[in-house]
């Protein structure tokens, strides 16, 4: 996993911050390949967790900012989505190097995919929104 050109929205702070998340996520997987389970439990975690709730914080003001007319449905993918990390963050310290396929790597997986799929369909949709509404909205929608 990778960041392509293809995943560009557009706006250039969700760009930014969608580089870092997966940037984290494939550190994560770096870390879990090496056996490095505290940093990822104790560090890496923690951080995408208070990093996404703050991009999701950042991206509904915005939609505020553009009078999003789906402003109610995507901050409820967000809460949604917080929902399910949260409970990772809940169960973090119950991972161990032996039961990391069945605790951890779902729950990864799913991270990925979801991302994938909320910047490619969710956020797109929101980013063209922005960039057409741009008078509305402060510097970081462009």
């Amino acid at each position: 996993m990778k960041w392509e050109e293809s995943f560009n929205t557009g706006v250039h702070q969700f760009d930014d911050d969608h580089k870092y998340l997966m940037a984290q996520l494939l550190k994560v997987k770096q870390r879990l390949e090496s056996n490095e389970l505290k940093e990822v439990k104790e560090v890496l975690i923690p951080e995408i967790i208070a990093f996404t709730k703050e991009h999701f914080k950042n991206e509904e003001l915005m939609m505020k900012e553009v009078n999003y007319p789906d402003i109610d449905g995507h901050t409820q993918l967000h809460n949604s989505f917080l929902d399910q990390i949260d409970n990772l963050g809940d169960h973090i310290e119950k991972i161990t190097v032996e039961n990391l396929d069945i605790l951890f790597k779902p729950m990864y997986n799913f991270i990925i995919k979801w991302m994938m799929d909320h910047i490619l369909l969710d956020d797109e949709k929101l980013a063209k929104f922005c960039l057409e509404h741009k008078e509305n909205c402060n510097e970081s929608c462009v």
